[in-house]
């Protein structure tokens, strides 16, 4: 085969390569970028503002022990921005390291279709040492949900359902496609940031997006 026959071949399979790379960026299913992953969804959990130019994204697990060491200082320096940011929690359950991890999210999930994600939240962070270790979550996370002044009934039936297994799993899922892979993870407006070591830190990161955003 002469020469020219190789050129032209070559010019095929790039122009085919080209031509399978123009068609596969414009599907539809192709994974998301971290941007468009941490936009603030409808079955997300957020304190504050959702509508704020700065928003902060925590990537956590209920059985974590260093979830539930930062927990506190999340809580406060959350609660003192107020309505100035958005505070999205979304779930990473590690459960081959934290066995009862899943069914602490579902057990937030189930109290979240009453209004009371954020209080089961807290509960199940502040009591971690109560059922972390336990064989027998169900009956603590119910009592959890009584305390909460929970529907009992529906509780047990959201706690079990596949929209709550569904919101799990998705939180899971784009979690990984962003490369999350351990707990705590936070982001603040797209932008992965080191786990704060104290509070000024934390007010420091959260205000220099503040002041980026006032600027723009």
């Amino acid at each position: 085969m002469g020469k020219s026959f190789w050129i032209i071949l070559a010019v095929i399979v790039l122009s085919s390569v080209g031509l399978i790379f123009f068609v596969s960026s414009d599907d539809s299913n192709a994974p998301k970028t971290t941007y468009e992953a941490l936009q603030i969804t409808d079955t997300d959990h957020v304190q504050g503002n959702a509508d704020a130019s700065v928003v902060m994204v925590e990537y956590s697990d209920f059985q974590c022990p260093a979830c539930s060491a930062l927990y506190p200082l999340t809580k406060q320096v959350t609660e003192s921005f107020g309505d100035q940011i958005a505070f999205v929690y979304r779930h990473f359950p590690l459960v081959s390291i934290h066995p009862n991890s899943m069914a602490a999210s579902r057990a937030s999930e189930a109290a979240a279709n009453q209004d009371k994600f954020w209080e089961m939240h807290d509960m199940l962070f502040e009591r971690q040492n109560q059922w972390a270790s336990s064989s027998d979550t169900s009956s603590i996370f119910e009592a959890y949900a009584s305390e909460l002044g929970l529907d009992l009934d529906i509780y047990k039936v959201d706690v079990v359902s596949e929209e709550t297994s569904k919101i799990i799993t998705s939180s899971l899922s784009i979690g990984t496609s962003i490369g999350i892979n351990a707990t705590p993870t936070y982001f603040i407006n797209g932008e992965q940031i080191l786990v704060p070591q104290s509070v000024e830190e934390f007010r420091s990161a959260i205000q220099v997006a503040l002041d980026s955003a006032s600027n723009q």
